[in-house]
C-alpha cells in the first residue's frame, strides 16, 4: 500500500541522501516509523511532518499533496544541518544557558558593525 506521503517522503530521501535514521531524528520518530511510512503501512503525523519541512527548507504541501515534491528542489547543504544541529542544541538549554547564548550573539553582531 502506498500513500501520497511514502512517495513524497521516498523523493525527499532520494533527493537529499537522507537515511531512514537521519530523517527519524530530524521528525522526532524512529527509523522503523520512517520505514513504515515508506513502504505506505502508516502515514506520518502533522507534528513530523512540519519538522521535514521545516528542516528541508520545503512548504509541508510538498510531503501530503500528490506529486508535492515535483519540481521541488531540495538539498541537505551544509550549513543548513549545522544550523539544524545547532538548533536543536539551543532548545535543550535552559533559560540562563539561552541568555548567555544571546548575549554571546548580540556581542558578536555589535562588534562586527561598522
Amino acid at each position: 500500500m502506498s500513500t501520497t506521503e511514502s512517495k513524497n517522503i521516498q523523493a525527499l530521501l532520494d533527493a537529499t541522501g537522507t537515511t531512514h535514521d537521519e530523517l527519524g531524528k530530524v521528525a522526532g520518530v524512529s527509523r522503523s516509523a520512517v520505514s513504515h511510512w515508506i513502504n505506505g503501512s502508516s502515514v506520518p503525523r502533522m507534528p513530523a511532518i512540519r519538522r521535514m519541512a521545516d528542516h528541508f527548507g520545503i512548504n509541508v504541501s510538498c510531503i501530503i499533496e500528490k506529486d508535492g515534491m515535483n519540481g521541488v528542489s531540495v538539498g541537505k547543504s551544509a550549513d543548513h544541518r549545522r544550523f539544524a544541529e545547532l538548533a536543536n542544541l539551543y532548545e535543550t538549554l535552559d533559560d540562563d544557558g539561552k541568555r548567555i547564548v544571546f548575549e554571546l550573539v548580540e556581542y558578536l553582531a555589535k562588534s562586527h558593525v561598522s
